[in-house]
């Protein structure tokens, strides 16, 4: 159970997704070899958690092996919760035609966006860890907010006819990408103290220089949990 990359998947999710009941942050313990560790969940899987132990290790913990401590935080949102409310607006938003009729609603594990619209798949889905950190009006927003995509179709992403449906059904305005609601895997710094977070590190940013200093960043791959805000400092590939 040492750490080990499981394969990616595009598992769907619903609301009786173990995961569901650990919440980003959440200290947990769980028995290994005869030996109980005790850590917390930095990351959620399909079929496991990534938890970090005192000794700042990371293993993937089936969710059948963890156990939650009495003071672990409860989901600002349930899955239920939200899975009810998703259908719900998918429902009216069908009956009074804006919607075509076979959407459904789900989940996903996405770390740097809110909620996606997936058209070949017919699916509106929310992320998991973003409904265990967002209030349910942050979270009805966001549904809405895809819902309007799925009204307009794929052509028109955020232009004027998306924002018009959008602000009409009461969606949230703002992208549903880049938030914050996982610890970003990587981390940048530079010899001016800039700090650069990232969930995914693009073969660009690898020879990244911060256009403050003009000093090379330097990542480095993270274990724990969140960072607080990053530096808003612009960082550019180096010049070959």
């Amino acid at each position: 159970m040492r750490r080990v990359a499981l394969p990616r998947s595009r598992t769907l999710l619903g609301p009786d997704f173990p995961g569901g009941g650990f919440p980003i942050g959440s200290p947990v313990s769980f028995g290994h070899r005869g030996r109980t560790y005790r850590g917390e969940v930095t990351g959620l899987q399909p079929r496991a958690a990534t938890v970090v132990d005192a000794d700042r290790s990371e293993w993937d913990v089936p969710y059948s092996l963890l156990r939650r401590d009495a003071n672990a935080p409860e989901p600002r949102c349930s899955l239920e919760e939200v899975a009810r409310l998703g259908r719900e607006l998918i429902r009216r938003h069908t009956e009074t035609g804006e919607l075509t009729p076979g959407w459904e609603f789900g989940f996903n594990l996405d770390r740097a966006r809110a909620g996606v619209c997936r058209f070949e798949e017919r699916r509106i889905e929310v992320s998991v860890s973003f409904c265990h950190r967002a209030g349910p009006e942050k979270v009805e927003k966001t549904i809405l907010h895809e819902i309007a995509h799925a009204i307009v179709g794929l052509e028109h992403n955020h232009d004027a006819v998306w924002n018009e449906i959008n602000l009409r059904i009461g969606g949230d305005p703002g992208s549903c990408h880049d938030v914050d609601h996982t610890p970003p895997r990587w981390v940048g710094r530079c010899g001016c103290g800039n700090r650069w977070q990232r969930h995914r590190l693009a073969r660009g940013l690898r020879r990244a220089i911060c256009t403050k200093c003009r000093g090379a960043i330097r990542w480095e791959r993270h274990v724990g949990g969140f960072l607080g805000n990053g530096s808003d400092a612009a960082a550019t590939p180096a010049e070959s």
